[in-house]
This record gives structure tokens, sequence and C-alpha cells, in this order.
């Protein structure tokens, strides 16, 4: 039998004791056959899925510290991150700000050259959870549809 190993493309060395052999006998593809394997199983059965995340919190109650440990080993890892959060919150931090201070817009701005269709805008307007939650409840919310008419291209 010659067929060819799902993660290498090499062919196989057919066993008899495995008639639906479909990788190779090299480690790279015996750990992806394990990992496609283990990623089936977690997404199939409930059971298995509990029983790893049970021992996986069992292992980090008899090491509690070994993140801390991790981190002080990696210290390019822990600056890179760090500078990925800061980023990341720069970005709420503007969001925030634009919802607080008034109207958002959302449109797009990808206008193909078409004289016939109708341009959109939306007018997103912030709202307290409070009003939110009575204005669904009551059926009251007002929406903004402004259609500018045709769409033409952006200038640069």
């Amino acid at each position: 039998m010659s067929s060819r190993c799902t993660c290498c493309g090499r062919r196989l060395e057919w066993r008899p004791q495995n008639p639906r052999q479909r990788y190779c006998r090299r480690a790279i593809c015996q750990n992806e056959r394990r990992r496609r394997w283990r990623k089936a199983k977690l997404k199939a059965d409930l059971d298995y899925r509990n029983d790893q995340r049970d021992s996986q919190r069992s292992w980090l109650e008899k090491h509690p510290n070994y993140w801390v440990d991790w981190r002080s080993r990696h210290p390019e890892y822990v600056e890179r991150n760090r500078e990925l959060q800061k980023a990341r919150d720069r970005v709420k931090a503007e969001l925030a700000a634009v919802t607080r201070t008034g109207a958002v817009l959302a449109k797009n701005d990808a206008c193909p050259d078409k004289s016939d269709e109708i341009s959109v805008v939306y007018e997103l307007l912030p709202a307290k959870a409070a009003e939110l939650a009575k204005r669904l409840l009551v059926g009251l919310w007002p929406g903004h549809l402004v259609a500018p008419g045709p769409c033409r291209p952006r200038s640069p």
C-alpha cells in the first residue's frame, strides 16, 4: 500500500498492524496526530474536557508560583506584554473619550462608484443602561437614518 502522511505529505511506510494509518513515524507528525486527536476529543467529550480542566487546576494548586517564576525567567515576554497592554488600554481610553463627548458615526468609507446606490450613515448615540432597558421594555427606541443621496467616490 502506498499513501501519503496527512501531516508532512511523505510516503508512508505502511504497517499491517495499523491498516488505517495516516501519519508517518516522524516525531513532528506524531505530535500533530496527537494534537488533532486531543482537539477533537475536547470538543466532543464533556467528561474528558472536565477531567482536563480539573487536572490543570490541581497541578496549578500544587505549583502556585509557576507563573511568577516563569515571568522572572522571561523578562522579554513581560516587557512585550506590558507594551501591548498599554496599546490596548490607549485604544480603550480613546474609544471611551469619543463616546463621552457625543455622537459617534459609523459608516462605510469604501464607497464604490455606483451612482444608483444610496449611502447610509448611522448615528450611534451613547445610552445609559437604565435608559436603554426602559426604552427596550416600552419599545421606544429611536433610530436616525440619513440618506445623503447618490454615493460619490471620496476625493483625496
